[in-house]
């Protein structure tokens, strides 16, 4: 694309095409011509194979395998999921982890840019779903053992159940579907309340 130059520097952004080495040429308005021989190489076209999970809400931790998904880069400077920035992305050429931030369910693209301007994407691969809610949980009270029944809606946000805890203590987990989670509670410190995560 069309250069921002000055004497001294010049900042072009690559377009697209095969792997190989080339020459750079400039061309001035008064068509005085420099050429470097084979001083840039284009790398093997970039690209995302797979999202595991391919749908999930805030939170969701996604990771994306590819090939040179950096583009010459060293690091992910950002990342979008369906046109929504990210909390958080870090990666190497073959594996990008991110983590999804709040947005209204929908289909869309991912976007993963590299420190030098590289972008790679994957078209209609990412779903954001609707955010998990807990309607009820049974029973209420109880002690090391209660088998505890939680129900809602998209609870696994997509993805599969890691943890499930009250207060800071990790229940043991049973089961666990997008509409009802059974764990079995763990033994407390003393008689307390607790919230309950589910990750």
């Amino acid at each position: 694309q069309g250069p921002n130059a000055n004497f001294t520097r010049i900042v072009v952004q690559a377009s697209a095409r095969l792997a190989g080495v080339g020459d750079i040429i400039f061309m001035s308005s008064n068509n005085n011509n420099i050429t470097g021989t084979a001083l840039f190489t284009y790398l093997t076209p970039q690209a995302i194979t797979s999202l595991t999970p391919n749908s999930g809400q805030v939170g969701t931790i996604v990771s994306i395998v590819g090939t040179n998904m950096l583009g010459g880069g060293s690091s992910f400077v950002n990342a979008t999921l369906n046109g929504v920035p990210v909390l958080s992305v870090s990666g190497t050429d073959t594996l990008v982890v991110l983590r999804a931030a709040a947005a209204p369910i929908s289909l869309g693209n991912v976007v993963l840019y590299a420190n030098t301007g590289a972008f790679v994407s994957r078209t209609n691969a990412w779903t954001y779903v609707a955010a998990g809610t807990i309607t009820n949980v049974s029973p209420t009270s109880g002690k090391q053992g209660t088998l505890i029944t939680i129900t809602g809606t998209n609870l696994l946000g997509g993805g599969t159940l890691s943890n499930f805890s009250i207060g800071n203590l990790s229940a043991t987990l049973v089961s666990g579907t997008e509409t009802q989670i059974i764990a079995s509670a763990p033994l407390p410190g003393n008689v307390t309340f607790g919230i309950i995560t589910i990750i």
